[in-house]
């Protein structure tokens, strides 16, 4: 199992959410980041400061 870093799961997330995948358990399903889930919250953090990922309350997150 390759592990996956910051770098990488950020660009899965990306990809995700352009899939339509706009919850969090859908984009950690997507990226195949379950057992990766420490790295996931950073990659998904530094997405929102970079301003490239936004959080809608109750509807999840969308590209920027």
């Amino acid at each position: 199992m390759n592990k996956l870093t910051v770098g990488i799961l950020k660009k899965r997330i990306v990809r995700a959410i352009k899939s339509g995948n706009n919850k969090s358990h859908n984009i950690i399903e997507a990226c195949d980041a379950e057992l990766w889930y420490s790295n996931f919250c950073k990659a998904i953090a530094e997405l929102q400061v970079e301003g490239k990922v936004i959080y809608k309350s109750g509807l999840g997150y969308y590209l920027n």
